[in-house]
């Protein structure tokens, strides 16, 4: 998935718990939000491609044994600082990004729904062999001059494939 959709996913939550509540989403939970959206990514990615420290690129901060507490860490720190909102805006956020990573490959390729990076390091995923990452989201994200990207629409989404 991309970085803008996990920030449209993000956003749309939180605002729609701000507005239940009463509240307005304020400059701090948005940028909250917005870093909260994109965690996942900023921690596994550099790790495992750049630095080859995990075995892949939807590992660590994808699981949700790390997801869950320190969403609910950031959300304790953020509270005894009077400001619970930007805590909850962090941890709805990077939680949202986790369902979104596993139902993108199915609503958008028809691929299977793999659960096995949301429950790293108890399941395992393909493409997590040590060095590895995952080869569909790299070879979008990197500049590969022997393929052509054409436009495909299926079930209504816009996706990319490469072809």
């Amino acid at each position: 998935m991309f970085p803008w959709d996990h920030l449209a996913i993000g956003y749309v939550a939180v605002s729609l718990l701000f507005r239940i509540r009463g509240r307005r989403v304020g400059a701090l939970a948005c940028a909250a939000l917005a870093l909260g959206s994109q965690f996942p990514d900023l921690v596994d990615k550099p790790l495992a491609w750049a630095f080859t420290v995990l075995p892949g690129g939807t590992t660590l901060a994808h699981s949700v044994f790390v997801a869950v507490p320190l969403s609910a860490a950031v959300y304790v720190l953020a509270r005894h600082r009077a400001r619970a909102s930007v805590g909850a805006a962090f941890g709805v956020a990077y939680v949202l990004h986790l369902p979104a990573d596993l139902l993108y490959g199915p609503l958008a390729t028809g691929d299977p729904i793999r659960v096995g990076a949301v429950l790293w390091p108890l399941v395992s995923t393909p493409g997590t062999a040590a060095g590895a990452g995952s080869s569909r989201t790299r070879s979008t994200l990197s500049p590969d001059t022997t393929r052509t990207s054409t436009p495909r629409v299926r079930s209504g989404s816009s996706c990319w494939r490469s072809g």
